[in-house]
């Protein structure tokens, strides 16, 4: 599926924890392929970055939410 993610034209928000190792290649090139995409990479976190660093993950969860509604 990844050659059909260029056909994703939504507001489109990647997040992963930092130390998530085997998602944080996927996760990169996800936002490569998907055209406006944006990576968030939550610091201090896994792979439950919503649970280990909440605070940061409600920020990028808000940004991705205010650029959505602008689009």
């Amino acid at each position: 599926m990844l050659d059909r993610l260029g056909e994703i034209g939504c507001p489109t928000t990647v997040v992963v924890g930092a130390q998530d190792a085997p998602f944080r290649r996927p996760a990169e090139l996800l936002a490569d392929r998907i055209a406006g995409a944006q990576l968030v990479v939550i610091q201090d976190a896994a792979h439950s970055p919503q649970l280990e660093n909440p605070d940061a993950w409600l920020d990028a969860i808000g940004a991705h939410l205010d650029r959505a509604r602008a689009s």
